[in-house]
């Protein structure tokens, strides 16, 4: 067999539900479930952190240049502070991003500083 398989994608983002394929990583929720809630909370997500699994992931879409170490390591403490809405095909894309948004559709959360959620926490 010649060259590389082509990669199937395994994984969708639980927040946006953009798979593997469609962004640059997939990020595992935190093992402790405060810090996974947390997670989830600061994505307006009405889901308990008891919903996810081991195959739960969220895209690095979901977090600012703060959060990351470098390229693509997570820091210690980063929360996930950028919201993005779901989007299920190309032209029903609500972001101003695309050419296609559109008028009086729901406008992205604005960013959130990670740094005041995690003061609140630091022993979590």
């Amino acid at each position: 067999m010649e060259g590389k398989r082509p990669k199937f994608h395994s994984y969708y983002c639980f927040i946006c539900a953009r798979s593997d394929l469609e962004v640059q990583n997939m990020y595992c929720f935190p093992r402790n479930k405060n810090k996974a809630q947390i997670w989830l909370d600061n994505m307006n997500m009405k889901a308990n952190a008891s919903a996810l699994s081991s195959r739960s992931r969220i895209c690095n879409l979901h977090f600012g240049p703060e959060c990351f170490a470098n390229s693509f390591q997570l820091n210690r403490n980063a929360i996930p502070t950028l919201a993005i809405p779901i989007i299920l095909d190309a032209a029903a894309c609500v972001l101003p991003s695309c050419s296609n948004a559109l008028p009086n559709s729901i406008p992205p959360m604005p960013p959130i500083s990670s740094k005041s959620i995690f003061e609140g926490i630091q022993n979590v």
